[in-house]
């Protein structure tokens, strides 16, 4: 019956968030960013003194508190199984946490500030990291196992730098973007670059995001416009700097408003861009490229978004913004 229940929400009516349903419950510390689990059944939320909550999305209770680190907490991602926990610190430490004990299963100190940290979406051993200014290097939860940096020593990388950096949702390839706005592909298998695209202009991409559904990627580039690219069309693109053009591109024409992060339905159906500037999330329906809604919430406005992410199967968006985590939903 309850699976039965599940397939009924997901299945008829809209699939966006319309209204605010409530927030969760942290014990009152300052929330930095948030994780859903594949299932949508835990939540994972990121605080400002470095504990990571782990929070039943059903009950919207705190099953278990992890000290993870001593800065704030500003990157989380699950491992497969969802037995581990990735999260990375303004603290320079990238940490993976054995949910049932708490305990730290692996630490690294990475010495300057990490702007990614993934857990590869087919393999709980393998994770990606990406420092400021530095390479994205491949990691193992093993100690053990060396750490493999992707080669960008490429002509065509000359003053330009990674600036974000993604798994495609089957884990075979690595996503980057640059300060320039490139897109370079790469085999997680061979760490060989396998494409370069060029866009049609140099705004830095500032966030990949990958659709749990579908072939396809979304950019979130400086110029303030998110773009969504065939990712087919990336990898076959080869390692001459291609010019590709992004199958749609969506942007607040009218006030030209800059997004802090994007996310979207599990189906890519709906695409949310999440404002810097102010607490609002805009969403697209995809197939027609409509904004369709604006969601806002009065008592936080002129507050700046932190994060947003989406339920893996449901229309719910969590955002937070001054620290609290807000649910949206139908």
């Amino acid at each position: 019956q309850m699976i039965s229940s599940v397939l009924l929400q997901s299945d008829f009516g809209e699939h966006y968030p319309e209204e605010i349903d409530g927030t969760l419950n942290i014990q009152g510390e300052i929330a930095t960013c948030c994780k859903f689990n594949r299932w949508g059944s835990l939540v994972a939320v990121g605080c400002q003194i470095g504990h990571v909550y782990i929070v039943d999305f059903l009950t919207r209770g705190v099953v278990k508190k992890i000290p993870a680190h001593v800065g704030p907490v500003s990157n989380l991602s699950w491992s497969r199984d969802g037995r581990s926990i990735l999260s990375a610190s303004v603290d320079m430490t990238c940490s993976v946490l054995d949910v049932l004990s708490g305990h730290s299963t692996r630490q690294l100190l990475l010495f300057d500030r990490i702007v990614s940290a993934q857990f590869n979406p087919r393999d709980d051993k393998q994770f990606l990291v990406l420092t400021l200014g530095g390479r994205p290097s491949l990691e193992s939860t093993s100690p053990d196992v060396e750490s493999k940096q992707l080669s960008i020593s490429h002509r065509r990388m000359k003053d330009d730098a990674v600036s974000c950096v993604a798994f495609d949702r089957r884990g075979k390839y690595v996503i980057c973007g640059t300060s320039l706005g490139q897109i370079l592909v790469y085999e997680v298998k061979t760490q060989k670059l396998k494409s370069i695209v060029h866009q049609s202009n140099e705004w830095q991409v500032n966030k990949i995001v990958v659709p749990r559904r579908g072939c396809t990627i979304l950019t979130n580039s400086q110029d303030r416009a998110v773009r969504r690219f065939d990712l087919d069309e990336l990898v076959s693109a080869g390692r001459k700097g291609k010019k590709v053009e992004p199958v749609q591109k969506l942007s607040d024409i009218i006030d030209r408003t800059a997004w802090k992060t994007v996310c979207c339905s599990r189906d890519g159906e709906f695409i949310c861009g999440a404002t810097t500037e102010a607490y609002s999330l805009y969403i697209w329906d995809r197939p027609s490229g409509e904004l369709i809604t604006m969601l806002q919430l009065q008592e936080l406005k002129g507050e700046a978004l932190q994060d947003a992410q989406w339920h893996p199967t449901k229309a719910v968006i969590l955002s937070i913004g001054n620290g609290i985590v807000s649910v949206w939903a139908r």
